[in-house]
């Protein structure tokens, strides 16, 4: 019997940022005996729905506005947190409830290597992420790994990412696969937890994971690095890119 993968993610984002998205999971190797399934939650974004097939998506309609600056990355005020939470935590009911082997939550602003899925699942850990770089704010030209610094604090060097390989990490998001028996645990979800002051989902997430899963691992995979589309600019730069990032992949 196949394995199931469910692919999914919330998504309040751009238009052609979502095409740019769809493109590349469509491009995805999904290994022979695997059976991969998308499944989104579109907030606020009824204009996405035209991409997308009937089963492969829910809406999630309110009041909470996402900004999305013209440089630079997002920035969210904790009603964003929440609402973010709600939907990554229905996400893993959703696969839990279907009896799903895997999720693979994938932000809607990452783009993938077509064989990023099989090294993933190859490294055989409960929940391993593929590196990205982003600028962590406007006012530097200084990229960080997956985001925040904080995940990387148990190596002394960021540049320690740039060596191809698989490295335990702090804690992680963005493009992770996570295992059934992470999202089978019922304690596991992406609320903020109590008395913490960083209020992150993915940080939320590992947090629960360390403390609710014995001997739990997170690792991340730096040989197959996802391409963050985290502004215009980047955007831009991988349309420009696009057809000779076809031409590797394809020779």
């Amino acid at each position: 019997m196949k394995k199931r993968i469910l692919i999914a993610t919330p998504v309040h984002q751009e238009e052609n940022i979502f095409k740019e998205f769809l493109f590349s999971l469509n491009k995805l190797i999904i290994p022979n005996n695997f059976i991969a399934n998308f499944f989104f939650i579109l907030h606020n974004c009824s204009n996405l729905k035209k991409y997308l097939e009937n089963n492969q998506y829910i809406e999630e309609i309110d009041k909470t506005e996402f900004k999305i600056p013209e440089e630079g990355r997002k920035f969210w005020k904790d009603e964003n947190f929440y609402t973010i939470s709600k939907m990554r935590t229905k996400l893993l009911e959703k696969a839990r409830e279907e009896n799903y082997d895997y999720l693979f939550m994938v932000d809607s602003d990452v783009l993938l290597h077509p064989k990023l899925l099989q090294l993933l699942i190859n490294d055989n850990k409960d929940i391993v992420s593929s590196l990205s770089w982003t600028k962590p704010d406007t006012n530097t030209k200084i990229e960080a790994p997956c985001g925040p610094y904080e995940g990387w604090k148990m190596y002394d060097d960021v540049e320690f990412a740039k060596i191809p390989g698989l490295y335990k990490i702090g804690w992680t998001g963005r493009c992770t696969l996570i295992s059934s028996k992470i999202f089978n645990n019922k304690n596991i979800s992406y609320y903020p937890v109590q008395g913490v002051a960083y209020s992150g989902e993915d940080y939320a997430f590992c947090l629960r994971c360390y403390c609710n899963i014995p001997n739990i691992e997170i690792c991340i995979e730096t040989r197959l690095p996802s391409r963050h589309l985290y502004n215009k600019k980047e955007y831009n730069r991988w349309i420009k890119e696009k057809n000779k990032f076809l031409q590797e992949i394809n020779s």
